[in-house]
């Protein structure tokens, strides 16, 4: 955070506790959403549905690891030069300060 802008101005702080509060809520819900996912799987090991919510198995191939077929083709391959157009992100996260 050395090259960041401090902030103190009112708009910048109340719309910093409004994310750091949405982010609190969605985390919980998050966690109550994958506890509860978890518990329907243990409940059933076949195709299941009732209360307005379906479990259902399905078996998906596994992906191609294509690093690994390019490098058995031709270990010194160089993908450089297709490597796409770089593009900036904005990334906002709850620090402790």
């Amino acid at each position: 955070m050395s090259d960041s802008q401090k902030r103190h101005d009112l708009e910048w702080l109340e719309a910093a506790m409004v994310y750091r509060k949405a982010k609190f809520y969605l985390e919980e819900a998050q966690q109550v959403e994958r506890d509860a996912k978890a518990a329907l799987i243990e409940l059933t090991d076949v195709d299941a549905v009732g209360g307005g919510v379906e479990v259902k198995f399905t078996e998906r191939r596994g992906s191609i690891d294509y690093k690994q077929v390019v490098n058995a083709i031709d270990p010194n391959f160089d993908a450089e030069p297709y490597r796409k157009e770089s593009t900036s992100v904005q990334t906002v996260k709850v620090i402790k300060e």
